[in-house]
């Protein structure tokens, strides 16, 4: 199983401190959402490889990993005071119409000449708030991402199971079961599993069957029902023709 995004994307959303050496604008395109679509990618192509029953641990691995990042349960009201000094709304979060927020979101900490150290901490200060929400944001994303594919696999596993037991039920004895299924098979209302020599494959057949009727029978005992030339094959013959049973070939009622 490959965690190559997992680990990029937790890497990615835990370090603010990574804005004293660039910009939050920067960051956020190049950073912070830049390995959620890679992310999404591979936990799909994960839970495509893994089998049903560990799709799951693999969803709550995941979850778990994300949920340790430490900026994951940051302050939603972080930005509330950036928000009314510079009169923006959340909505258009990470991009603003007021140059000046925009400016300071594109200042360099590193690099960049401040009149003052009052101005140098105020530009890290709003930057790394912006950071941490944003990393928060991104860390929310994904586990939705993870929790809606949790939903469609139990959405499915559980299709999957009712389907299972969804079978017609055979009252009749396992000798007419295979009886008539066989004359089905062999008059063309039913194409049967073939071997490579052209001959019927009573043992997949009787597995196929017993996929879809709900009998009290083996697979083994079914599949010499279903060859009308072995020995029970030839007693069940006889009793149904001995009550002159006939199902015409559908050619003849075509």
């Amino acid at each position: 199983m490959n965690n190559k995004y997992l680990e990029a994307f937790c890497n990615a959303i835990s370090d603010e401190g990574v804005v004293k050496r660039t910009c939050f604008s920067l960051l956020y395109d190049t950073s912070i959402t830049h390995y959620t679509p890679y992310l999404e990618s591979e936990i799909m192509e994960n839970l495509l490889l893994l089998p049903s029953e560990k799709k799951d641990d693999y969803i709550n691995f995941a979850i778990d990993k994300i949920n340790k990042t430490p900026l994951r349960y940051t302050n939603k009201n972080i930005l509330d005071k950036w928000l009314v000094k510079y009169n923006v709304d959340l909505s258009t979060f990470p991009k603003f119409s007021n140059e000046d927020l925009t400016a300071v979101l594109k200042t360099y900490y590193s690099g960049h000449l401040f009149n003052t150290h009052k101005e140098q901490h105020y530009i890290l200060d709003i930057q790394i708030d912006f950071f941490c929400y944003a990393a928060m944001l991104e860390a929310e994303k994904i586990i939705t991402f993870l929790e809606n594919k949790r939903i469609i696999n139990t959405v499915s596993t559980e299709h999957l199971n009712q389907n299972d037991t969804l079978k017609i039920k055979w009252i009749g004895k396992p000798s007419q079961l295979g009886f008539i299924i066989s004359n089905l098979a062999h008059l063309g209302y039913i194409e049967p599993p073939l071997k490579k020599d052209g001959e019927i494959n009573y043992s997949q057949f009787a597995n196929m069957v017993l996929g879809t009727f709900e009998a009290d029978t083996t697979n083994n005992t079914l599949e010499k029902y279903l060859n009308l030339d072995s020995e029970k094959g030839q007693e069940t013959l006889r009793k149904f023709n001995s009550k002159d049973f006939s199902i015409p070939n559908i050619r003849e009622v075509s």
